[in-house]
């Protein structure tokens, strides 16, 4: 908004000329055609408008011996853990388990490891 103050343009928005009470030098004004804009113009979108993806064909079915392999190398890894912690604690020696010693951990756990890594491509 404009307003007049003797021969001198005043705008509202102009918090110094608002605040202050001495007097100022008066320059000639301007007419309102040659006085620039304070407000910056905006800049042209540059980026392409957003398409969304197309859909999928169908949706993906698991294969039939996903599930019941995944599920056999837990309870393999997880009895096999068990069995390596029984023998050990009441000292029974099983022919090929004695012999692996604390391989029987990483064994065990492997198993466990493959079957969740197989759950993640069920569907």
């Amino acid at each position: 908004m404009l307003r007049r103050a003797g021969h001198r343009t005043l705008l509202t928005s102009d918090y110094a000329n608002r605040q202050s009470t001495h007097v100022r030098a008066v320059r000639p004004c301007r007419p309102p055609e040659e006085i620039e804009p304070t407000v910056a113009k905006s800049k042209v979108r540059k980026k392409a408008v957003y398409t969304p993806p197309q859909k999928s064909q169908a949706p993906q079915v698991s294969p039939r011996w996903l599930v019941p392999t995944m599920i056999a190398l837990w309870l393999v890894g997880l009895a096999w853990i068990a069995t390596f912690y029984v023998t050990a604690s009441t000292g029974t020696d099983v022919p090929f388990m004695s012999d692996l010693g604390n391989w029987n951990l990483g064994i065990g756990f492997a198993a466990i490891i493959l079957g969740v890594i197989l759950s993640t491509r069920w569907r």
